[in-house]
């Protein structure tokens, strides 16, 4: 798999209580490197012309897991620990320049890109580099027994590198707006209201379909020793009908600029995930890493896989 588990949930049940996993914007990411830079400008007009934005999103400067209790009660309810993030806002182009281009580039890109990344390590982002978060959520739809997927567009919003392949119902960037001003002066937010805003953006949630959800949480903060960036992953579990969630996904905002189809996965009996990971293995090149480790991991956290699954199916 291209990414790591960096840190699962503290909770009896493998999730992050709520709250627990928290970021906190702090300041403006800049390129400063000049070689960086003179990449980042030379590309650009390419960029401009494929109509790509330079939005602002959000990454990540630091992280720590903190323990807050030495409560035995605290450790079973999964709040004897938090783990802490302090992100910073960039512009796209800046990821573009940097972790995007590590797919795909000049041997003088990629020497300049390699200097200033010397040794990756999961515990510590780039420095120098923006360094993206998101959170990526697998839905399970009625109530538990069907995974839904997608097939993502080869349109440039789709992510060029990826059309066609196969990714989770949410994959969302950690924006500005998602972070609550406090009368302290800080901002703060969490991948669970993350998840949320996905759900509505990506599948076309009501308010009232989250809220039917009978769960939503997040499980898994990973890396990937690839492009060195970020992504919290968690599930989500609704009674509507495979019919219901297709028609919501294909009316849904970002839809038809990322999407090129949506599929079904049967996952109620561990016969049924066991024959999914043989699948993931046969097609494994049509898979994405996020959809690929999110599968997996949720269905470790249900408790229908068994590591011992895996072993089998990927031996």
């Amino acid at each position: 798999m291209d990414l790591r588990l960096v840190q699962e949930g503290w909770d009896q049940d493998g999730f992050f209580v709520p709250g627990t996993a928290r970021m906190r914007l702090d300041g403006r990411f800049e390129l400063k490197d000049e070689a960086l830079i003179r990449i980042r400008a030379a590309h650009a007009p390419a960029w401009l012309a494929q109509n790509r934005t330079d939005d602002e999103q959000v990454g990540i400067s630091s992280f720590m897991a903190v323990r807050v209790s030495d409560e035995p009660a605290d450790e079973l309810r999964g709040r004897a620990h938090v783990l802490e993030l302090k992100t910073h806002t960039y512009r796209y182009f800046d990821y573009l320049a940097t972790h995007d281009l590590l797919r795909d580039c000049a041997e003088s890109d990629r020497a300049a890109l390699a200097g200033v990344v010397g040794t990756p390590r999961a515990d510590a982002p780039v420095d120098g580099f923006p360094n993206p978060c998101s959170v990526g959520i697998s839905l399970i739809c009625e109530d538990g027994d069907y995974l839904v997927l997608t097939t993502r567009s080869r349109h440039a919003a789709g992510g060029r590198q990826l059309g066609d392949k196969i990714f989770n119902a949410v994959g969302e960037n950690v924006a500005p707006s998602d972070f609550t001003p406090y009368l302290d002066g800080s901002h703060l937010a969490t991948p669970d209201e993350v998840a949320r805003r996905g759900l509505h953006q990506e599948v076309g949630f009501s308010g009232d379909d989250i809220q039917l959800c009978s769960k939503i949480g997040i499980h898994s903060y990973a890396w990937s020793p690839v492009i060195y960036d970020h992504k919290f992953f968690g599930l989500a579990i609704t009674p509507l009908s495979r019919g219901e969630v297709e028609y919501r996904m294909r009316t849904a905002k970002d839809y038809l600029a990322e999407s090129a189809g949506v599929q079904f996965h049967p996952v109620r009996t561990r016969e049924q995930c066991s024959q999914l990971l043989r699948l993931i293995k046969e097609h494994r090149d049509q898979w994405s890493p996020e959809a690929t480790f999110s599968t997996i991991r949720s269905l470790l956290v249900l408790r229908r896989l068994r590591p011992s699954d895996l072993v089998e199916a990927f031996r």
